[in-house]
């Protein structure tokens, strides 16, 4: 009976001993959020040290919103997954833990093996703060019947893209559905020179903003595209898949939930990159300054597990993100939508580390929404942005 007692006093020492870390993430659409729990808990059972139990904080901005609620009330999670916007900021603010000393476990294999525009994001001149997982790129996912049939190439430059629209357009159809979202925007105006930010402050009526947005009014007008807000994906989605449009422009990860469905293969589906240097869709796994340096050694545990080959393709092949190390992207490129995705990362770039960028972002959304759906002339509803981004 003593024997056992102390077995069990054993036993319960070493079930104590392990680091739990709660990990905050946005993800909602699935498979993300299966897969994401998936992964934590095979991790969980390969080692003794660490249990990291993943909790969803709500979308990009509710989480957001939660996190500053957090800071204010000093209780925050130890790790994020957080979208680069909102990374920068806390980045800059020295919310974050500098992972520099933790990275020596990191084999020079690995990190040569990730993208530079993924792993230079996580880092500036103090330290580095991040680590990239989940990317994704934005595309253009076509209805390939409807090109074959209208003759329509697919477009290597905006001006294309814009004669695509309206050759696809007819009675009852518009060639795109565009949504209002500042990600997508910021592609259209960084592929062709342009910039949103100016000596780290905004710069919305940079000439190459005011005329992307005009050019995006005159598809409407013409009714060449039809405008659904940040929150309407869905309903572009459904666009699409109608025929009411033949072009939506999405991020790779969108794939799983908007185009598996009956539909998909009779319109020959397919995606497209995005003219020019698109911005890159990347989250970085983050630790908190309040947490142990056994927390911050478990999520760098963790962030090693994810990226494991294995791990990393079926995150690639069933959530549709973008692998982060170029020699799993290279395991992937049979599947035309991540071919595509691939190729635009490739190309892609991030938008300017500016804290402050997370705010002017929400302004352009709302000018961009004002000129599609509210019929606001382009320059007032982008000079109205850049007065409150100035605030």
């Amino acid at each position: 009976m003593k024997r056992l007692s102390v077995l069990m006093l054993l036993l319960l020492g070493a079930a104590q001993a392990k680091t739990e870390i709660k990990l905050w993430h946005y993800l909602s659409a699935e498979p993300a959020p299966t897969l994401f729990n998936q992964f934590a808990a095979e991790f969980n059972k390969s080692q003794d040290d660490y249990v990291i139990r993943p909790e969803y904080a709500g979308g990009y901005k509710e989480m957001d919103q939660k996190i500053i609620a957090g800071l204010r009330a000093n209780n925050t999670p130890p790790a994020l997954l957080v979208d680069n916007a909102f990374f920068v900021r806390l980045m800059q603010s020295g919310q974050l833990k500098d992972l520099d000393k933790y990275t020596g476990v990191i084999p020079e294999s690995l990190s040569s093996d990730i993208y530079p525009v993924a792993w230079n994001m996580g880092k500036n001149k103090e330290g580095r703060f991040g680590l990239p997982w989940a990317a994704s790129s934005m595309l253009m996912f076509f209805n390939g019947a409807a090109f074959k049939a209208k003759n329509v190439a697919l477009p290597d430059t905006w001006p294309e893209f814009y004669t695509a629209a309206q050759k696809l357009t007819s009675r009852g159809t518009s060639g795109v559905s565009f949504i209002t979202e500042s990600w997508i925007f910021a592609s259209m105006v960084y592929s062709q020179g342009g910039d949103l930010v100016k000596d780290n402050k905004p710069n919305l009526l940079d000439p190459v903003v005011i005329e992307s947005l005009q050019q995006l009014v005159n598809l409407k007008n013409k009714k060449a595209l039809i405008p659904r807000a940040t929150g309407e994906v869905q309903n572009a989605v459904i666009d699409f898949l109608r025929t009411k449009t033949f072009m939506v422009v999405a991020p790779s990860s969108a794939f799983p939930l908007a185009f598996k469905n009956p539909n998909y293969l009779s319109l020959q589906v397919s995606a497209y990159p995005l003219p020019g240097s698109s911005i890159a869709g990347e989250s970085q796994l983050a630790v908190m300054k309040s947490a142990s340096d056994a927390q911050t050694k478990g999520v760098m545990e963790f962030w090693k597990f994810l990226l494991k080959p294995d791990n990393l393709r079926k995150w690639s092949t069933d959530a549709y993100y973008v692998p982060v190390r170029k020699s799993v992207a290279k395991q992937v490129m049979n599947d035309p939508i991540l071919a595509a995705a691939v190729k635009s990362f490739e190309r892609s770039q991030n938008l300017p580390a500016v804290p402050q960028l997370d705010d002017w972002r929400l302004d352009l959304e709302i000018a961009i929404e004002k000129a599609l759906k509210g019929n606001v002339p382009v320059e007032q509803a982008l000079k109205e942005a850049q007065q409150n981004a100035l605030k």
